[in-house]
């Protein structure tokens, strides 16, 4: 069986969505890490080069874990609709900052 067989057949519906729930809390502390590194306020033990490589190992997790939950169809990844919702929410964006 490949890696991505074994994942499908062994990891439930539910499962994968606790994991990608746990994965994306981790990609949000990585970017507050990476934020402390920025501003220099709140000073951290890791330098900005651990930072940004810790996020960027977090937002590969997130990534693979949505590929799978999509091979589930617990999400279903249509990228006209996914692009389509993002121009939608970078205009609202743009919007507010021009406020």
């Amino acid at each position: 069986m490949t890696p991505s067989e074994i994942i499908k057949t062994r990891v439930t519906r539910g499962d994968m969505l606790a994991q990608l729930a746990e994965e994306c809390c981790e990609l949000a502390q990585a970017a507050l890490k990476l934020r402390r590194t920025f501003e220099g306020t709140s000073p951290t033990s890791v330098t900005q080069e651990e930072a940004e490589r810790e996020f960027r190992e977090e937002i590969a997790d997130v990534l693979l874990t949505m590929r799978y939950a999509a091979g589930l169809e617990i999400i279903v990844m249509n990228a006209a609709d996914i692009d389509g919702i993002s121009a939608r929410k970078q205009a609202r964006w743009a919007r507010r900052l021009s406020e």
